[in-house]
């Protein structure tokens, strides 16, 4: 039960993120910057 929880407090941070930090910065890459 509280992997589970600690598996949906990290799914809200990277939510919470836009998608996580390796998101935002393959996006940088592409010269695309997020609100």
């Amino acid at each position: 039960m509280e992997d589970i929880i600690k598996e949906l407090e990290a799914r809200r941070l990277n939510a919470k993120l836009g998608g996580g930090q390796k998101r935002i910065d393959s996006q940088h890459k592409r010269k695309a910057y997020c609100a």
